[in-house]
């Protein structure tokens, strides 16, 4: 068995057991002192080279997570609403308001989120403002900072799975190099999921040494310290609770395992540790009283004692019939019938537990099920429960590609890792063999230690939220990384010594493989080497989200410097964020405090509306300006969604389902064609291709054609539309051809040539969609709602446009 003991050094480090063949005289010896070789000199000062080789996967650490410090802003919408958050504190003696003034109007939305997420930037600003340090810096790279955090954290976590510093090393490698971890901790990413893994790796630390305690004292102080550590983290962030999932799924799993090894130091320790989580739960409470909690969360009200109940009285009661079985048999008494039956030998234990397991599972879902539901679904984090939620691309599943993108070999390493604990821990642990590979199912429970149940906990639940979800991948990292560190460092001991051939005494080995240590060696430098490429690719790539760029933030900079600061401004709801944060200006919604369904709903149709709609400019207050960006375009089917315009039977929108469609064309192929070009498009979600012949010479004769593969049939389409997002100009070009197609092709240009091309569907050309975006530049708009509203675009670029809403008797 992995020893028990709190201290990490007891026994050499799996470095020293590497022994040199070369020996050395004594000092007074007249004899020749040779010179050491170069495995003694790597044995002689390990501590130096473990010391250099931590330093630079800490720099490799940053490295990987700062390819995006070229890009201007954050890596979300959700970064700039903060931004925004806390450039309001400063202006309020360093206090979080309850409301951001930026937020909604006339009413401004209440700022929900967990305040310790704004701490971790607000305080180190308060400390560094007076050496120059801007807030925007903090906010940009204290992502970093909490990625170093991580990494040592796991370093010292790893040794607790093996007394080995270069496994402790293989761990904080893993967890650099994962690109699932890298790309949700690089720096401009600001989130409370970044910030709340080092709470949870160091209260796991604190979970082993609970168990790994000689004194009755130390195993209620370490239990009572991770609760501590638990409590704080809920301050974070909002999904924080998730980490108490994994706390009493691992003590229940101890629960039961020491229940069936009749392990009465487990079970009292478990007892200790289940009935001390209440610590974390006062904490969240009190932090709701003070503030800093604005909104509870699943497991802060009675959904936390649906689990802790059952947990503490399961726990009393498994040490109440071991001890009460020790305590019988040491003074010879008759044991009780019915707790000798259901305690006499491991298997009737097991047996016990499986169905204590199911009468609880039975009790807790049948009167608790929407409970179990709510927290099923992480309380909403997991799971999209509505139009909005289902366009949100970081709440959608992930795929098989995403799932290789984001972990390749570690995903198939962290299985072999976890195998691997359960064959040689025991082996690896105490550097013995201390039990024969020919019984398996020994080895096998003999290795289900705490430090095995709380990492695969954690794997469990962190691997659920995956599952959900693609924006869990740093959570469910850490767990991936640790037991794919563990598969390397595992198979590389077990194939550099033969079990039988350990000097016990002196803890060396006598014996290796010979060639198979430099087979291994060049395998497992192969796959780092894999990693690093796929880890180097991943920061290479990555780039901010929903398309945010320096023309858009140019384009808020002239918003902040030429409007007045009063101003109200439409846009979709996640620009809505980068308009409170950079620009200062009052946004209908937002990412965060604005996700208001009805307002969202209520823009996607006045989009899609073929009418000017200034019903909808009422209802939110007549904003003064409108931003409108390029990316719409591909924006299209989330708007659609958000709008829930497939249920609507309205003649007036584009939207209706019978009336719209448009396809984006990835690519095409471009052939000269006389005095023009021909542009094919393959349409492969409704197996039509459709062609643009485009007149250069006399461009009113281009033409577009629709018809299906081999040309035995076709269509001229009505409409084409080319735009020119240069100059912001166009060009409507209408088919004279009977029976055309009541469709448009729409075509977008720039000095660099053609950008994208659409079908779009037969009412769709008059929207205030393709009106906003195509047909209005500087000098005329077809927005007109009969003189009573108009549009005046007051500021232009490659990526958005800012247009001035003029209503009756304004000044224009």
């Amino acid at each position: 068995m992995v020893s028990q003991s709190d201290s990490l050094d007891e026994k050499p480090n799996i470095l020293e057991n590497i022994n040199s063949t070369n020996t050395t005289q004594d000092s007074q010896s007249a004899v020749k002192i040779p010179k050491p070789s170069f495995k003694e000199g790597v044995l002689r000062n390990q501590n130096l080279i473990i010391a250099i080789l931590f330093l630079l996967i800490l720099i490799l650490t940053i490295y990987l997570r700062t390819g995006m410090m070229k890009y201007e802003g954050f890596f979300s919408p959700d970064g700039f609403y903060k931004y925004a958050v806390l450039q309001q504190a400063i202006l309020h003696n360093y206090t979080i308001p309850e409301t951001l003034i930026y937020s909604g109007f006339p009413t401004h939305n209440y700022i929900s989120n967990r305040l310790g997420g704004y701490y971790v930037s607000l305080y180190p600003y308060i400390i560094l403002k007076g050496l120059g340090v801007s807030l925007y810096t903090i906010m940009r790279d204290i992502p970093l900072v909490f990625a170093l955090l991580d990494a040592i954290a796991i370093y010292f976590l790893m040794q607790y799975l093996s007394k080995s510093k270069v496994l402790g090393l293989l761990g904080m490698l893993m967890v650099a190099v994962s690109p699932a971890n890298l790309s949700v901790t690089s720096a401009l990413v600001y989130r409370g999921d970044i910030f709340i893994s080092v709470f949870a790796i160091v209260a796991f630390i604190l979970l082993i040494k609970a168990y790994r305690s000689r004194t009755a004292k130390s195993e209620f102080e370490y239990a009572v310290l991770t609760s501590i550590v638990l409590g704080f983290g809920t301050m974070i962030w909002g999904g924080a609770p998730f980490t108490v999932a994994i706390y009493f799924l691992a003590i229940a799993i101890m629960v039961a395992v020491g229940y069936i090894r009749g392990d009465k130091k487990s079970l009292k320790i478990s007892s200790i540790l289940a009935a001390t989580i209440i610590i974390e739960y006062l904490m969240e409470h009190i932090f709701e009283a003070l503030g800093i909690i604005r909104v509870p969360e699943f497991l802060s009200g009675a959904s936390f004692f649906v689990f802790y109940l059952p947990l503490v009285i399961g726990s009393i009661i498994a040490l109440y019939i071991i001890g009460y079985r020790e305590k019988a048999a040491a003074a010879g008494e008759k044991i009780n019938p019915l707790i000798s039956k259901i305690s006499m030998s491991p298997i009737s234990r097991a047996g016990f537990v499986v169905a204590i397991a199911i009468i609880v599972a039975i009790i807790i879902l049948v009167p608790f099920s929407s409970v179990i539901k709510v927290i099923a679904s992480g309380g909403g984090l997991v799971s999209a429960q509505t139009a909005l939620e289902k366009t949100i691309q970081e709440l959608a599943p992930p795929t098989t590609t995403f799932i290789w993108d984001s972990y390749n070999l570690e995903i198939i390493l962290f299985v072999i890792g976890v195998a691997a604990y359960l064959l040689f821990a025991s082996d690896l642990g105490s550097r013995t063999q201390t039990s024969s590979y020919k019984n398996i199912y020994k080895r096998i429970t003999g290795n289900f230690t705490p430090e095995f149940v709380i990492m695969v906990s954690y794997l469990l639940v962190t691997g659920y939220l995956q599952s959900q979800a693609t924006r869990y991948g740093s959570l469910f990292s850490v767990p991936v990384a640790v037991f794919s560190a563990y598969a390397l460092y595992s198979i590389g001991i077990v194939i550099s010594r033969k079990f039988n051939s350990i000097n016990a005494s002196k803890y060396r080995i006598t014996k290796e493989f010979g060639s198979w240590n430099y087979i291994y060696y060049g395998l497992a430098t192969g796959l780092i080497i894999i990693m690093l490429m796929y880890a180097f690719t991943t920061t290479a790539t990555n780039a901010p989200s929903d398309n945010i760029n320096s023309q858009f933030l140019s384009a808020l900079s002239w918003m902040k410097n030429n409007t007045p600061s009063n101003s109200t401004v439409l846009a979709v709801w996640p620009d809505g964020s980068e308009v409170e944060g950079w620009a200062n200006r009052q946004s209908v919604m937002d990412s965060v405090g604005g996700q208001n369904p009805k307002s969202i709903k209520g823009f996607s149709l006045f989009l899609f509306n073929d009418s000017p709609d200034i019903q909808y400019l009422n209802s939110v207050h007549n904003p003064d300006y409108i931003v409108a960006r390029n990316y719409w375009w591909s924006e299209i089917g989330g708007i659609e969604v958000e709008g829930l315009l497939s249920n609507s039977s309205s003649p007036g929108y584009a939207g209706n389902e019978k009336n719209f469609s448009v396809v984006m064309f990835p690519s095409s192929t471009e052939s000269k064609y006389s005095n023009g070009y021909v542009f094919l498009m393959n349409i492969t979600s409704i197996n039509l291709y459709t062609a643009l012949i485009y007149n250069t010479s006399d461009i009113n004769k281009s033409y577009a054609i629709e018809y299906t593969p081999g040309g035995r049939s076709y269509k001229y389409i009505k409409h084409i539309l080319i735009y020119d997002i240069s100059n912001f100009d166009h060009i409507l070009i209408n088919s004279s051809e009977p029976g055309a197609l009541n469709s448009t092709l729409y075509v977008e240009t720039s000095a660099e040539g053609t950008q994208f091309i659409y079908l779009l569907g037969p009412k769709f050309l008059n929207s205030n969609f393709v009106k906003i975006e195509s047909l209005c530049n500087s000098t005329a708009c077809n927005y007109d709602a009969n003189g009573s509203v108009k549009l005046k675009m007051v500021y232009g670029n490659d990526d958005t446009k800012i247009f001035k809403v003029i209503y009756p008797n304004a000044s224009t």
